[in-house]
């Protein structure tokens, strides 16, 4: 019996270790509920391509976040488009969730935008598909 206790702990004490370091133990970060999105988000750094040259969004590119229930949430986004010849607002809606590791997703009209919330920053990356082919590495902070 003492050996099949001192296996067990052994198992055990062995498991946690390998949990800690691996990044399974406790942490004190905590996970972002939709209302800790609510808000207008700005944009502060984007990298990346458009269409097949090197771009970044501009600086009138915002989020806004009008709701939000539990993990969930829902707004808009806004930048201008003078690709027609015409400077124009555009406000697409947007909708997200936020998984239970904190993982944001958000989608629009023709995107997705996934990333985390970190020390007031909501960093990560933006892709579309077809027409606009874009890959963006983007920061937003809250206004």
């Amino acid at each position: 019996m003492k050996r099949t206790l001192a296996t067990v702990l052994a198992v055990a004490g062995t498991a946690t270790a390998l949990g800690i370091a691996a990044g399974c133990g406790s942490s004190d970060a905590q996970v972002p509920t939709g209302a800790d999105l609510k808000g207008t988000w700005t944009i502060v750094a984007s990298a990346g391509s458009d269409q097949g040259k090197l771009s970044s969004l501009s600086s009138d590119s915002a989020i806004v976040i009008t709701a939000a229930r539990g993990q969930a949430f829902a707004g808009y986004k806004t930048y201008t488009d003078d690709e027609s010849g015409t400077v124009r607002t555009v406000r697409e809606p947007i909708n997200g969730a936020i998984a239970a590791d904190g993982d944001i997703l958000m989608t629009e009209e023709d995107g997705i935008f996934t990333g985390t919330l970190e020390d007031g920053v909501l960093r990560g990356q933006y892709a579309e598909v077809g027409p606009d082919n874009t890959a963006m590495n983007v920061e937003y902070t809250q206004k």
